[in-house]
């Protein structure tokens, strides 16, 4: 019994021990990223603690030397129950924002499009305020709840520089105005997980998320009117050779947005597409230099990989026995805009669906693909790579 409760002491001692190596340890990483209005965004940010721990902090500062402004943002958060899944967290902040937000890809992602002479990816504006949100993780129905108070101050931003590698006089286009104010909303998310995780452009996934912002003059003062409405679905579903290790699957991502009231430019939503020639699954893989946006969106992304069964089938061994696969992929959407003729700018956009579908050659030293794409809605056809799927 001695041994016993000495072997219970030891390890209750080892786990405070990790607790609190965990806590008071720091994560420190650069922040780095190009655009047409920061140009380099020089920064670092500082995090501590973790989703296993009852208190964390996310903190980050950068100078953005075309723009010559500091931008900073600040974040900490509680957590609470026996597997800290109650929390709360508090945010400042004060920098450079997108005006459309990706799904799929990071400000650093897409620094190489205006890097190497490309249409910047993203707009921008300036944004200063505070976020709060309180939200519960329920374990085993992997469901979280999520609501929060928005409390903002937007600001239209002017284009700084046209700088690339390769010189030459190619001009970025202008950063579009917003609809500057005061906003205030609120807001509300749901997210569902399955049992798959992982990065998308290797794994599959399974996850829904809906989520729900609501602004009004009466709410705080607020200069908009809006309620708006998004969804992103990815799910994977086993089709053939399921006893295999690596049975055939199909893949689809749905995204979705609505809304009612008037929608401001900083909320419209957005279809992702490829990265002048770098393609990833969730976006459109024919030519697109920037996404389409809308005030409202609708996108099915699809594909079902056949892994090495065709090569099986013909008898290629080689191809089969090195794990190359071929994937039959294909991605259909519009978005919407109530009235194009009233813009200041030209945005990305048509007037109907864009329908594309085409092959895969995969695991091309088992970690790259490329992609073969036919447009169906109009004339066209092109070549992109990206990162395998490995499973």
């Amino acid at each position: 019994e001695r041994k016993e409760a000495r072997k219970s002491k030891n390890k209750s001692g080892q786990t405070n021990k990790q607790s609190r190596n965990r806590l008071f340890s720091l994560g420190v990483k650069p922040e780095v990223w190009f655009g047409r209005v920061d140009g380099a965004h020089l920064g670092m940010q500082v995090k501590r603690g973790s989703k296993r721990d009852r208190f964390g902090i996310d903190a980050a500062g950068a100078y953005n030397l075309s723009l010559k402004r500091w931008d900073f943002r600040g974040e900490s958060t509680l957590r609470w129950g026996n597997n800290k899944q109650g929390f709360v967290t508090l945010s400042g902040f004060r920098g450079t924002d997108l005006r459309y937000a990706s799904n799929l890809y990071s400000q650093f992602t897409v620094s190489s499009q205006q890097i190497f002479g490309s249409p910047d990816y993203f707009d921008y504006f300036w944004n200063e305020g505070a976020h709060t949100r309180l939200g519960y993780r329920f374990k085993k129905q992997r469901l979280t709840l999520l609501g929060g108070v928005n409390a903002e101050r937007h600001e239209s931003m002017g284009k700084t520089t046209d700088w690339h590698l390769w010189g030459g006089t190619k001009v970025q286009r202008v950063n579009p105005a917003i609809s500057a104010g005061n906003l205030r909303s609120v807001m509300a998310k749901v997210i569902l997980e399955g049992e798959l995780e992982g990065p998308s452009p290797i794994f599959g996934q399974q996850r829904l998320t809906v989520e729900m912002e609501h602004s009004r003059p009466g709410l705080m003062h607020s200069d908009f009117s809006f309620t708006k409405y998004q969804m992103v679905l990815d799910w994977r579903f086993k089709t053939l050779f399921r006893r295999r290790f690596l049975p055939n699957v199909l893949d689809i991502r749905v995204v979705a947005q609505t809304y009612s009231g008037k929608l401001p430019l900083q909320k419209y939503g957005i279809l992702d597409t490829w990265l002048d020639g770098f393609s990833t699954f969730g976006a459109f893989r024919s030519k697109v230099d920037y996404p389409y946006e809308g005030e409202k969106v609708f996108g099915v992304f699809w594909e079902h990989n056949f892994r090495t069964i065709p090569f099986e089938l013909l008898g290629w061994h080689w191809a089969a026995e090195h794990g190359i696969g071929l994937i039959v992929h294909g991605g259909h959407g519009r978005t919407w805009i109530s009235d194009v003729s009233g813009l200041a700018y030209a945005p990305q956009y048509q007037d109907r669906f864009h329908h594309e579908m085409g092959l895969s050659v995969n695991g091309l030293f088992n970690l790259f693909r490329v992609d073969f794409t036919k447009r169906i809605d109009k004339s066209g056809f092109y070549v992109s790579a990206g990162l395998a799927r490995i499973f």
